[in-house]
């Protein structure tokens, strides 16, 4: 093959794109070129307790706890055909407290009194908050925020109760009460980021390279032959 065939084989057709088209072949190859695939992600947690018991004299007693969680997911939902720009991480802390008090009236008679708090933080972060979202059906599930994040939960709850045992002969008697209140705090920033769906498109469209025929014009050739390139359609 003549160096002037090969040279006119080798040209890359962009000719007759606008300069909207290539911007947007561009962004979308960086899409799949930086928000696919794997990426490097941490999970931590974070446990601790501590519990204290104190005798007061031989008819009390008390005693008191603390539990602290702290948990750290990233990436939990970045699947198939979902940008890493789509997915989040899940910050959880569980703060508890409780304490106690034993008192004996008498060797037949008992009384526990005990009151507990409990605070729980949930928060669901996006990677990229406040980026547009981005929905091709079939070629892209989710690049951007996802429109429902962030999301922030705080729970509360307050734990009240008293118990008291009674010996009576060969019986053994047990009754209390016990009050629990719950707080719910949920925040979520829905639609915030706003997004872009599109539906199906040709396969032509989304694909990195449709092939085509290409007839060499007869004065670049010594004979006639076809030859098959791919052309970039982004």
């Amino acid at each position: 093959m003549c160096r002037r065939t090969r040279a006119w084989l080798d040209r890359q057709p962009v000719t007759g794109l606008t300069p909207t088209q290539n911007a947007i072949n561009n962004y979308l190859i960086n899409q799949l070129e930086t928000n696919g695939g794997l990426f490097n992600y941490s999970t931590r947690q974070y446990l601790f307790s501590s519990r204290l018991d104190h005798r007061v004299d031989n008819s009390n007693q008390l005693s008191f706890g603390y539990r602290y969680g702290h948990d750290l997911e990233e990436n939990p939902d970045v699947q198939s055909l979902t940008g890493f720009s789509a997915g989040s991480a899940i910050h959880n802390y569980d703060n508890n407290l409780q304490g106690s008090w034993y008192h004996e009236f008498n060797s037949n008679t008992g009384n526990e009194l005990r009151v507990q708090y409990n605070y729980n933080s949930f928060n669901v972060i996006p990677n990229e908050p406040g980026q547009a979202g981005l929905q091709i059906l079939g070629f892209a599930n989710n690049l951007g925020t996802n429109i429902f994040l962030p999301n922030f939960t705080i729970l509360r709850r307050y734990e009240f109760a008293d118990n008291v045992s009674l010996v009576r002969g060969h019986h053994t008697i047990k009754f209390g009460g016990d009050e629990l209140l719950r707080g719910n705090h949920s925040e979520s920033h829905t639609f915030f980021p706003g997004r872009f769906v599109f539906g199906p498109l040709p396969g032509a469209a989304v694909s990195l390279c449709s092939c085509q025929e290409t007839r060499i014009p007869a004065d670049l050739r010594p004979r006639e032959q076809t030859s098959t390139r791919c052309r970039p359609r982004l």
